[in-house]
């Protein structure tokens, strides 16, 4: 591992070769690794599952005088602060947890549109609401105690990075009413996974954004190869989608 090897430039030198090792060619960890369900920065997606629960709840967002987020500083620093429209309408909602919030509340379903189309991003409900949400770092997250399973080989990986994912609103009504709700690991986290039924449907919500329109038909067709992909005898059956696609 050189200095500008994987480990240096993406983990900052912190490496547990028993994690890597250990169990090799026995035990697979890919099934552990995270899926964003929605399409925004992994620091937004406890702020955004946040806000869908209070969705879930029944909240209307007419009914909300403030919120005010609590993130790691972390956190904060990729995806804090107040929105801003810039140039790159997708880079500036994709990367503002007040955003993300806001578009939770009022659409209770994100989806790539309401992040890259400039019109659709710039809906006036969800600006307005955008306004009435403050953003912080909190740096006592960093002194929590992560629970995770003494026998979990990504234990020490998991222990260390709860820290950085958790989330808290403190939530104020036009009525007076004030509470606190918080979330550790957002939906998609390896300790709290996407269920199947969710994945597909992240694809299909993803697959419309496709250079040229792959059309439904196909997008069924490479849907089911993928899987069974262990039955794929060649790749380029797969290939061959994004291939014509990209040829049109």
């Amino acid at each position: 591992e050189g200095v500008y090897g994987y480990f240096h430039l993406f983990a900052n030198g912190q490496v547990l070769p028993e994690v890597l090792l250990d169990g090799l060619g026995e035990e697979f960890l890919g099934e552990r690794i995270n899926f964003k369900r929605w399409p925004s920065c992994g620091q937004t997606s406890a702020a955004t599952d946040l806000a869908l629960q209070l969705v879930d709840e029944g909240l209307d967002y007419n009914d909300i005088e403030s919120i005010h987020v609590r993130q790691s500083p972390s956190g904060y620093n990729l995806a804090g602060k107040d929105f801003e429209a810039g140039p790159n309408i997708s880079v500036s909602t994709q990367f503002c947890a007040a955003y993300c919030i806001a578009n939770a509340l009022v659409r209770k379903h994100p989806t790539l549109d309401q992040f890259n189309i400039r019109e659709i991003a710039l809906d006036p409900e969800v600006i307005q609401l955008c306004k009435r949400i403050t953003t912080a770092p909190d740096p006592s997250f960093l002194d929590m105690e992560v629970e995770v399973d003494p026998g979990d080989p990504l234990g020490p990986v998991l222990k260390n990075r709860g820290k950085y994912l958790r989330v808290e609103f403190d939530i104020t009504l036009k009525d007076g009413t004030a509470y606190t709700k918080a979330l550790d690991y957002w939906k998609g986290y390896s300790q709290n996974p996407l269920s199947l039924d969710e994945i597909i449907e992240k694809y299909r919500d993803s697959v419309k954004f496709v250079p040229g329109a792959i059309s439904q038909e196909d997008s069924e067709r490479l849907l089911n190869d993928i899987l069974r992909l262990e039955y794929v005898a060649n790749l380029d059956d797969l290939m061959r989608y994004t291939l014509d696609t990209l040829a049109q």
